[in-house]
């Protein structure tokens, strides 16, 4: 909770926690003396736009929390009221999405692999289907080449005897 001056005056012990603060280290301090000053620029201008247009604010953040690892985040902004109506500060919550972030983006690479295998079994696919047609050809021609030899066998037969009877013949004549 941050007043209309972007001051904490109260947060939870996760919020304290995830910054690797207590809560007496947030409350009193600004989002520029938390996060680094990107991510605070950020979070400041949306707080702004909130309090001018009064308007939810729900934004997804990759931030870098001090001396820790980078996080994402959503979070979720409204207007505070005090019981007479009167805007007083800002209410947020976020939630640490990092693990869906990096589940998402293993869902993708294993996506991109699965592509890039039925790619590949789509490739080899095709040449097996252009060698499974030449070797059709190839058996088509072997069975033409044969059926030549078995005529050509045939044919050679007859005129065998003929030729060598027309010698004989030929020793009577």
């Amino acid at each position: 909770l941050k007043n209309t001056d972007g001051i904490f005056v109260f947060c939870n012990q996760a919020f304290a926690a995830f910054h690797g603060l207590q809560i007496k280290e947030v409350l009193g301090r600004t989002v520029h003396q938390i996060v680094p000053k990107n991510i605070a620029d950020i979070l400041a201008e949306q707080d702004r736009k909130l309090l001018q247009d009064g308007e939810t604010v729900v934004a997804e953040v990759g931030t870098i929390r001090l001396g820790k690892e980078p996080r994402n985040i959503i979070i979720y902004k409204n207007l505070h009221y005090d019981a007479g109506g009167k805007v007083v500060g800002i209410v947020g919550t976020f939630m640490d999405i990092t693990e869906r972030k990096q589940a998402e983006q293993e869902v993708r690479k294993r996506g991109e692999e699965v592509k890039e295998a039925l790619s590949s079994l789509q490739l080899a696919h095709e040449q097996l289907q252009k060698t499974q047609e030449k070797m059709v050809q190839t058996e088509k021609l072997a069975a033409i080449g044969l059926l030549a030899a078995g005529v050509a066998h045939e044919v050679n037969n007859p005129l065998g005897f003929i030729g060598s009877n027309l010698t004989i013949l030929e020793g009577y004549i």
